[in-house]
């Protein structure tokens, strides 16, 4: 093998145009790894903003009609607040149901629980079980789990 020294311009113009290909390979490869996690980075931000979105949407359907936040079953006597609660949870569910598909986070999904827990007597009523084929199974479990707990309160009682 020659000596560096002793290599005539072409050979050393054909090593370097060996390294130039080398790096550029090198610095595309690292390009196309940076858009990849910019993409993912991007795609779990909007995934996150959505699911804000829709919760945000939930909030304040329940700062519109807070007797159906937390309604007991004596007081869906009345057919039109029945129908409206009815309705009311169902959009709860779905909405839940779009949040837990955007964004993987425990956090949410220990809110979604939170929620859920508000409306167990209905969610445990023979008018919701013949219904809840229609929900998505992730919202099933979370319901199941949050039913089949013993009763607890919704807000932790305060120390005196």
């Amino acid at each position: 093998m020659n000596d560096l020294g002793t290599l005539t311009i072409v050979e050393l113009a054909t090593i370097a145009q060996g390294l130039g290909t080398a790096l550029a390979a090198i610095f595309a490869l690292f390009g196309i790894i940076m858009v990849y996690v910019q993409i993912r980075e991007n795609r779990a931000t909007q995934r996150e903003a959505t699911a804000k979105h829709l919760f945000r949407q939930y909030l304040q359907e329940g700062l519109e009609r807070p007797d159906l936040v937390i309604a007991r079953r004596d007081q869906l006597t009345h057919a039109e607040v029945s129908v409206a609660y009815e309705f009311f949870v169902a959009n709860m569910l779905y909405s839940f149901d779009e949040v837990l598909q955007n964004t993987r986070s425990k956090d949410w999904r220990e809110v979604v629980r939170g929620e859920i827990a508000r409306h167990v007597d209905y969610l445990r009523s023979p008018e919701f079980q013949s219904k809840r084929h229609y929900y998505a199974p992730q919202v099933i479990e979370i319901i199941d789990a949050v039913c089949g707990e013993t009763a607890r309160p919704a807000v932790p009682p305060t120390r005196t």
